[in-house]
């Protein structure tokens, strides 16, 4: 009796890890640019960098777009603010 191949249950786990790992990193570098603005516009770009990153997270674990656009601007701050205090 010979075990199943499970490489590609393997493959999959890799492509979710690396692919969190990039959100993660580009809300991450979102925090530490905002942390730094100088202007509002500099503030507004990194506010957009972690509200895009986290948009697309919401979207990939399955919510609906106008669901996660609702539920990340409801807590993008405390988002924010969570990671900041990380740094």
């Amino acid at each position: 009796m010979s075990l199943p191949d499970f490489s590609t249950v393997y493959a999959q786990l890799t492509d979710d890890l690396q692919r969190e790992n990039e959100l993660v990193s580009q809300m991450i570098r979102g925090c530490v640019e905002h942390r730094w603005a100088l202007s509002a516009e500099e503030q507004e770009i990194a506010t957009a960098i972690i509200y895009n990153a986290f948009e697309t997270y919401a979207v990939e674990r399955g919510m609906p777009l106008a669901a996660a656009e609702q539920f990340c601007e409801a807590h993008l701050e405390q988002l924010i603010q969570q990671i900041q205090s990380c740094l």
